[in-house]
């Protein structure tokens, strides 16, 4: 997160840096996908051993990832999205627990209170991005809690903002009251995110901001009703497809991989950029295989270690 903060790769209301070797795109991708992935490795694995030190220390580096990218990237949801993979986690190995439903009703709490805090906080950094940290996150503080009534006032407008970016459904708001005719053929000229952005929301395309529809969303604007309903079809077909694929494969670490793309599919269809698609398919896939390897190998140099040194008596 620091490295991106510091090159200025994914900062919200900051134009992304040129940088060789497309190492931009690498650092971006290895930030929001591989390290959360490599993190709930750990959690499973610690979860799996009932080692309980080692997996409360993977769930505060969740919370220090989460926690980074909405202090040093001004990203409102970071918290929320990190621990959202977490909860996939719980949910295919059967592990929910009052517990665990209850620590993550504190991240949605929390990211609904700290959601209008982040928001002032990324336009002051947005006027002056060599601005301290600390003492923009005060004036952030003291603007949202100036009166208590414009407190509860925000934090409602904020659980509205979470509930419609993460359904997808404020996206739809916005295209169908537009009334756009849709692009078709025109989609392969431009990209559709920007299209979204000036041309339904009504940003300026000199604005750095991008905003990306949903998935339903996406294929309305470039096909209309007819190209939703094959794209639904087509989307459907693929992850029933991958599911299975996952499951044959025998994998080692198959609750993370399963995890990561019930994760990677609900963002993508809430709210993806699908202008580039498979860059989030090839990323996932590469994120599995890393994961897979370590799997591996520990399990080798385990099996190497107990038949070294056998137990006494065996």
């Amino acid at each position: 997160t620091y490295v991106m903060y510091i090159t200025g790769i994914g900062r919200m209301a900051a134009d992304t840096p040129e940088l060789p070797f497309r190492f931009a795109g690498w650092i971006f991708h290895i930030h929001t996908i591989l390290i959360p992935t490599l993190i709930l490795l750990f959690i499973w694995s610690s979860d799996k051993a009932r080692l309980r030190k080692h997996f409360s220390f993977g769930i505060i580096l969740l919370l220090l990832h989460g926690v980074s990218g909405m202090l040093l990237l001004s990203s409102r949801g970071a918290m929320l999205i990190s621990f959202m993979l977490l909860m996939m986690l719980f949910l295919v190995t059967g592990t929910i627990t009052k517990k665990r439903m209850q620590l993550f009703g504190v991240i949605v709490l929390a990211t609904i209170i700290l959601f209008p805090i982040i928001s002032h906080y990324r336009y002051l950094r947005a006027a002056d991005l060599s601005a301290p940290i600390v003492p923009m996150l005060t004036k952030s503080i003291n603007t949202v809690f100036v009166e208590l009534s414009f407190f509860f006032e925000t934090v409602r407008e904020a659980a509205v903002s979470i509930l419609l970016r993460f359904t997808g459904a404020g996206s739809l708001f916005h295209i169908t009251g537009a009334n756009l005719v849709p692009l078709y053929t025109d989609a392969f000229n431009i990209s559709v995110t920007r299209f979204f952005t000036v041309d339904v929301i009504g940003f300026s395309p000199e604005a750095i901001h991008g905003s990306a529809p949903s998935f339903l969303g996406w294929f309305y604007l470039v096909g209309g009703n007819g190209l939703v309903l094959t794209a639904m079809f087509g989307f459907t077909v693929f992850v029933w497809t991958f599911w299975r694929l996952l499951s044959k494969l025998k994998l080692r670490c198959l609750p993370v991989a399963q995890a990561l793309f019930l994760w990677w599919t609900f963002s993508n269809f809430s709210e993806g950029v699908l202008d580039r698609l498979y860059l989030g398919i090839l990323v996932m896939v590469g994120s599995i295989f890393v994961c897979e390897w370590i799997a591996r190998t520990q399990e080798a140099a385990r099996f190497l270690k107990v038949s070294t040194y056998p137990k006494a008596g065996s």
